[in-house]
């Protein structure tokens, strides 16, 4: 057994000491479900095997707070890293199916509906088994007409 996991280590670009790129891809796929979207497409840095592990994540955790915000900075650049994060995002992720699509858009003086109705069609696509959309200041969301 610990020489499955030397060999899929070092295919994974990692070294024996790297023990996470020695974890079946199920469990590194459960592991990175509960990250924010962010940080698991950060992953695909860690070496070749994670390169596009992320594509593969079952879950989908999107939250404008991970976009950061500084004492100078407005919502508007806030909002545009979202938006260009999570077009992309949902572009290329390709899992069979999706158990949660989480969306927390708390915004002020910005109703982003129009990205939302969207971004949720294209998750629906993906069958997930939990839909959580969170919208915080501007009126309750409701789900784009099919």
């Amino acid at each position: 057994m610990a020489g499955a996991a030397v060999k899929r280590a070092r295919a994974g670009g990692g070294s024996i000491s790297d023990r996470l790129s020695a974890l079946p891809d199920e469990l590194l796929l459960r592991v990175l479900s509960f990250l924010p979207a962010q940080q698991v497409v950060r992953t695909t840095v860690l070496s070749k095997r994670w390169r596009d592990l992320w594509r593969s994540v079952p879950d989908i955790n999107l939250s404008l707070s991970d976009f950061g915000r500084n004492s100078r900075e407005d919502w508007t650049a806030v909002w545009e890293r979202m938006e260009d994060f999570v077009n992309n995002l949902l572009m290329l992720h390709r899992a069979p199916c999706l158990d949660a699509f989480r969306l927390v858009m708390i915004v002020n003086g910005h109703d982003p509906r129009r990205h939302i109705d969207r971004w949720v069609c294209r998750a629906i696509k993906d069958n997930p088994l939990m839909l959580e959309i969170s919208t915080g200041s501007f009126s309750p969301y409701q789900l784009p007409q099919f």
